[in-house]
Formats: C-alpha cells, sequence, structure tokens
C-alpha cells in the first residue's frame, strides 16, 4: 500500500482525487517551462488551459501587458526583469501576470510546479557510462512527463478522460540522441489511462515575440512567457536564485523586477505551506506543487518496486527570510 503523507501529491498518478461522476473529456492545451538546475533543484512548471478556451486566457495577458505600457515585442524573461516595475514596463507586465495570478485568474488556468532535489537522485537509475549530458536528459525527460501526467491526474482525477491536445515549450538545442520532442506524448499514451496525448510531439517554438508570426503562434508565446514568469518566480520565492538579495537581506542593483514578482507570488506559496488542502481555498486543486524525492532513492529500490510516495511539501520559503519589512509591507 502506498504510504501518502499528508499534502503531498503522488505524481505515479495514484492518489485519492477522481470518483464515477462527470465522464465527459477534459481537453488540454499546455504550455511548460523549467528552471535550473539552481540551488540543488529543477523546477518544472506546467499552466494548463481548457483547449476551447486557451486563445481567451491568452488574450487577458495581452491586455495585461497593454496595461502595463509594454510592448507585444518586447519579451518577458524572468532572469531578465532587471528594472524596478516603475521604470521597466517588462517588470511591470510581469509583476501583474503575477498580482492576477494571485487575484483573478485562477477560475481560467490550472498550474502545477515540481520540483526535483537533485542530490537525492540516484543517476544509476537512469543508466550508466553513457556521460552526463545523456543522463541529465534522460533525468530531465523523466520527470518532465511525470510532472504532466500527475498533474492531470491530480486535477481531474483517474476516471474521467483528459485528453491534451498539445504541449508547448520553448525551442531549445537538442542533442541528436535527445528524445525530448516525442518522449513525454509517447510515456504518457504508453500508459493506457485515462490521460492520453493526441499530439505526437512537443510543440517548440521561438519565445522571442514577432509581429510576423501568426496570431495563434504569437498567442502561444505569451502564454510561454507567463509559464516562465511563474516557473521561475515561484523558483525565487523558494529560493531566491536569482541572488536578488545581499548577504544583509538587500535587493541587489539588477534584480528588482525579479524581487517584485515573486513578492506577488508568495501567498500562494503561503496556502501550499500553510493549509494545501484546504478546500474552501480558491486555489484548491487549481494550483499545486510538489517536490520530489523526500529521501535519495537508489537505483536498487527501484529495481524492487518500492512503493513509498517520496513526494513532499517544502515548509522553508526563503524569500521570506530575506525580505525587508520596509519594502514589503504587510497585506490587508
Amino acid at each position: 500500500m502506498t504510504n501518502r503523507r499528508p499534502g503531498a501529491i503522488d505524481l505515479w498518478g495514484e492518489g485519492e482525487h477522481g470518483g464515477l461522476g462527470d465522464r465527459s473529456v477534459v481537453s488540454l492545451r499546455v504550455f511548460c517551462d523549467e528552471r535550473g538546475p539552481e540551488a540543488g533543484w529543477l523546477y518544472f512548471g506546467y499552466v494548463f488551459c481548457a483547449s476551447g478556451r486557451w486563445t481567451e486566457f491568452s488574450k487577458k495577458l495581452l491586455k495585461a501587458r497593454l496595461e502595463a505600457d509594454c510592448e507585444p515585442t518586447k519579451r518577458i524573461h524572468f532572469n531578465s526583469l532587471t528594472g524596478a516595475p516603475s521604470v521597466s514596463s517588462r517588470s511591470r507586465c510581469a509583476v501583474l501576470w503575477a498580482k492576477n495570478t494571485v487575484e483573478k485568474w485562477y477560475p481560467d488556468i490550472h498550474f502545477h510546479w515540481l520540483g526535483v532535489k537533485m542530490e537525492n537522485i540516484d543517476t544509476a537509475v537512469f543508466g550508466e557510462g553513457d556521460g552526463r549530458s545523456t543522463l541529465f536528459y534522460r533525468l530531465y525527460n523523466t520527470f518532465f512527463q511525470i510532472g504532466l501526467y500527475g498533474a492531470c491526474r491530480y486535477f481531474w482525477g483517474r476516471n474521467r478522460p483528459i485528453q491534451i491536445t498539445e504541449i508547448v515549450a520553448e525551442k531549445r538545442d537538442l542533442a541528436q540522441s535527445d528524445p525530448y520532442s516525442w518522449y513525454a506524448p509517447y510515456k504518457v499514451n504508453q500508459r493506457q489511462s485515462n490521460v492520453s496525448c493526441a499530439c505526437e510531439e512537443v510543440t517548440e517554438l521561438n519565445v522571442e515575440p514577432s509581429m510576423e508570426c501568426a496570431e495563434e503562434e504569437r498567442l502561444k508565446v505569451e502564454c510561454l512567457q507567463f509559464a516562465d514568469t511563474l516557473t521561475s518566480g515561484f523558483g525565487e520565492v523558494y529560493d531566491c536564485t536569482s541572488g536578488g538579495f545581499d548577504a544583509d537581506g538587500n535587493v541587489r542593483k539588477g534584480k528588482a523586477g525579479c524581487i517584485a514578482v515573486a513578492r506577488e507570488l508568495l501567498p500562494i506559496a503561503e496556502r501550499w505551506r500553510d493549509e494545501p488542502d484546504n478546500p474552501n481555498s480558491r486555489y484548491y486543486r487549481r494550483y499545486r506543487c510538489s517536490f520530489y524525492p523526500r529521501i535519495r532513492r537508489s537505483a536498487e529500490d527501484v529495481r524492487l518496486g518500492s512503493t513509498d510516495n517520496l513526494f513532499y511539501l517544502r515548509s522553508e520559503l526563503k524569500f521570506e527570510f530575506l525580505r525587508q519589512p520596509s519594502l514589503f509591507p504587510n497585506r490587508n
């Protein structure tokens, strides 16, 4: 029997959620991003939109961009948010996206954030003697599809049919032997569960905004930039990986935008920490995080089929300890 700890998601997809109620098909488009490995963690972020409503949501992103006086051709990339929102339109836009995620957009999307603790991963599980880069992409691809599949089962259950119509991610340079583009759809379909992928490959896009590309692609790029904002923004909340604070807790020059985004996202992380399973929360089964593994799991454990649920929730939010009260007054 699986050992489940309160508050932890079992991303192997064997959780308790999912009854015999609604059997209508859940059709999803997923926008993905990653951060790291930094500070010993590899993070994956997944923004799920209903396939029939994703363009409506992307236009909300564009509307917020216009409210921030940020040109559509300006890329919103978390690590490049150097200026304070008062002077940088990119930072202003990212902060508004984060603020709306907290206050307005929870009915429109589902978001899952997965953190992999690298020091607790036994690389022998992924093969030996094939070189560091090969081992990394095996690990990366494995957890990318686990996070995708497990989030679907957590949000929509084990019985209702779930179809992923498209997986969208930033275009990257891949080794010829890296199966990233087809691995996740293939593995999800191999499970023969209630989750399936209608797409055979990940859609990879250049995330530099261009007015010359088709409107649908521009809207997808907007969603990818939003996924980057959330994925890296929560990384900042948990680990302060942008280096935004000095040893005395002061905001470093050139990191004000990153810190401002993290400030807006902090209430969600606090909710994950303090009451992750509160059914009265507006984020319940809408926004979720999980971390893996709680303890180091050896190749022998995997071979023997250990059923312990090693997914867990982290309690420490490093951002809380480093932020300055004068810069971040209490919210009402």
